[in-house]
């Protein structure tokens, strides 16, 4: 096997080509290049099914002004336990993508649109 930088994402709603993890065709540091399955747009399906959902415990995680805040959170404590022994068991080697979490979902992120 050989790593790649290029990956595609299919849906019966929607499609996106990633080229290092950024939508072909945008710059890395644009905001609009943001891929429906990077961390601001998982958090942001997350909150909104939160909210629809409406268990109150979820929708505050949820409506953390910072991603580490909710990777932090005691309610997901039993994720961050599975997640690490996938990675111990599974993952051997992962590279852990550490040291940015401080970004929120500000106005660049929460205006992403809808491919």
């Amino acid at each position: 096997m050989v790593p790649s930088n290029l990956s595609a994402v299919h849906t019966p709603q929607w499609q996106e080509t990633l080229i290092g993890g950024v939508l072909q065709g945008r710059k890395q540091l644009n905001p609009r290049g943001a891929s429906r399955v990077c961390r601001g747009g998982i958090w942001r399906a997350a909150a909104d099914v939160a909210s629809k959902v409406g268990i109150p415990a979820l929708v505050a995680v949820m409506s953390r002004q910072k991603y580490g805040d909710i990777k932090k959170d005691r309610l997901l404590e039993s994720r961050r336990k599975v997640a690490d022994d996938v990675k111990a068991a599974a993952l051997k080697g992962w590279i852990s993508n550490d040291g940015d979490e401080e970004f929120g979902l500000d106005e660049e992120v929460s205006s992403m649109s809808v491919r």
